[in-house]
């Protein structure tokens, strides 16, 4: 809902420790991807359902 999203905000920007573990976990998640990554699943999932046509 709205208000759950308002509150989540609200913890995030009130609490330093809860923003900087989210800061530390999104710079690690983040280099789970790239250029390359992303290429080859784009082309994986292209190449599954392209044979269904």
């Amino acid at each position: 809902s709205v208000e759950d999203i308002a509150k989540s905000i609200d913890d995030i920007l009130s609490d330093d420790k809860l923003r900087n573990e989210l800061v530390k976990k999104g710079k690690k998640h983040v280099k789970t991807f790239s250029w390359q990554r992303m290429a080859e699943q784009t082309l994986a999932v292209y190449e599954k359902y392209g044979r269904k046509s």
